[in-house]
């Protein structure tokens, strides 16, 4: 299962049609807890189910939707997959599941938009990185926060050095040249360069290239550390070649093949909880020096506007609360409401997944933790 990314969330915006499912379950790691893990899952499938019936959808409607996900109870190899938390959005176009490396609570929400704010601590400025634990027999890519982690899928990244030595050579031998052929066409032409290398040393700086490469590939846009775990004479070689401006500059030292997922997560964090610090202390100090003029603020009917607009750099709000009302940017007219009324979104929800979309920066908080005694706070691009 991938990591849960930007792209990820814009598409299950995308997904407005009504109705849309989202279930949170949190998953065990450890025998013989583990092998219950799709219990609960199934529950909340029949419950939602049951609630779209009740709520006037067809019971043929109700049932598609649910299909995949009861598909997925019969996936033993899914279940098998190690993680803390899975998340599933299910609706009449599109099923989504994601194994997630944070705690969340059980929860189904069932709306006209799929509920994401529970994964906010893995979008937001604080909330996760990443490892990269490699040697010459074995590569691992890990997502991680500081409560837990999960293997991701290499997909596209060299499993080992064997591995990468064979990406490196289909890449030198798919050198081609072209050539005009009798109708006057040119016609593409393949031919082998080199031989097998026969330094054992040079195998191993091919591999730290070919790795090098392929992740910061994989990496992309993503800006959450990566923090490398290998022997010493590798990180170099791959740093060297490395394009991914992210990497955490200390990493773990030595062989981590006898390091389990969770001992790398456990000796990461030491390393990359001052980086995550700095940059939530360095935002709260921003929203602290701004929040007297017009360029923060802490009051939702102004906040909540600006993250739909694009207007919000940097978000705060509080993730285990939400803020029940309605939004209607054609007529800038926001009504929030005790508690959840028909036709009700969080509005928390929808102000932390619109700043995420246009580039902006969630920080996530515990109510103690947020800088004002408000659900949410903003830092705005320009005066609002």
């Amino acid at each position: 299962m991938l990591e849960f990314t930007r792209e990820d969330l814009r598409k299950l915006i995308a997904r407005q049609e009504q109705p849309c499912v989202s279930i949170y379950t949190p998953l065990h790691l450890e025998m013989p807890e583990a092998i219950r893990n799709p219990v609960p899952f199934k529950r909340l499938l029949s419950e939602a189910e049951r609630q779209m019936v009740d709520a006037g959808y067809s019971a043929s409607l109700a049932a598609k939707i649910v299909k995949p996900g009861r598909d997925l109870l019969a996936d033993y190899g899914f279940w098998q997959q190690r993680s803390i938390g899975l998340a599933a959005f299910l609706s009449a176009y599109g099923f989504y599941r994601f194994r997630l490396p944070i705690a969340v609570t059980e929860r189904l929400v069932i709306n006209d938009r799929f509920y994401t704010k529970p994964l906010l601590p893995l979008m937001s400025g604080d909330g996760r990185f990443y490892i990269l634990a490699f040697s010459q027999n074995e590569v691992r890519l890990l997502q991680a926060t500081r409560y837990g982690e999960h293997r991701l899928d290499l997909k596209g990244i060299p499993a080992n050095m064997q591995d990468a030595l064979q990406y490196e050579k289909l890449e030198r031998q798919l050198q081609y040249h072209t050539y005009a052929n009798q109708e006057g066409g040119r016609t593409a032409i393949y031919h082998a360069q080199g031989g097998p290398q026969d330094e054992k040393k040079e195998d191993v700086a091919h591999f730290a290239e070919v790795l090098a490469k392929r992740v910061s590939a994989r990496f992309g846009n993503e800006s959450a550390p990566l923090l490398l775990a290998a022997v010493d004479y590798l990180q170099p070689m791959f740093r060297a070649h490395a394009t991914y401006a992210h990497i955490v500059p200390e990493g773990l030292h030595g062989n981590p093949e006898a390091l389990s997922d969770a001992d790398l997560r456990a000796q990461a964090w030491t390393k990359v909880e001052p980086m995550l610090t700095k940059a939530r202390s360095a935002a709260l100090s921003k929203y602290n020096e701004l929040k007297a003029g017009n360029l923060a603020a802490r009051d939702p009917q102004k906040v909540i506007p600006a993250a739909q607009y694009g207007s919000v750099e940097t978000l705060f709000c509080e993730v285990d609360t939400e803020l029940w009302g309605t939004f209607e940017p054609n007529t800038n007219v926001l009504e929030t409401h005790s508690s959840s009324q028909p036709g009700d979104i969080d509005l928390l929800d929808m102000a932390a997944t619109q700043t995420l979309l246009n580039a902006g920066t969630v920080f996530a908080l515990p109510r103690e933790a947020m800088p004002d005694p408000s659900p949410i706070t903003a830092v705005f691009r320009y005066p609002v």
